[in-house]
């Protein structure tokens, strides 16, 4: 075996092992990422808190709306992730 074929072997070894690396990080990725969802009872009075105040010679009126983002997706807590 000449210098210039362990050279290319070595070469194509090497691109290749990258090329699988990064595909295989990208699908796993793509795999656990989560599913989030954002709950919201709008029935409930606690959900929506209106404030008012005066700031300076301002009356200024702020809505504070309270919400939950659950994660519902593969990278729940039920379900094993793969890790680095």
């Amino acid at each position: 075996m000449t210098e210039l074929t362990a050279a290319l072997i070595g070469a194509g070894a090497a691109i290749s092992g990258g090329l699988v690396t990064g595909a295989y990080e990208n699908i796993r990725d793509w795999l656990t990422r989560p599913s989030l969802e954002i709950d919201c009872d709008r029935n409930s009075p606690a959900t929506r808190v209106e404030n008012e105040y005066v700031a300076g010679q301002e009356k200024k009126e702020e809505v504070y709306i309270r919400a939950r983002i659950r994660n519902v997706g593969h990278g729940s807590s039920s379900t094993p992730a793969l890790t680095r």
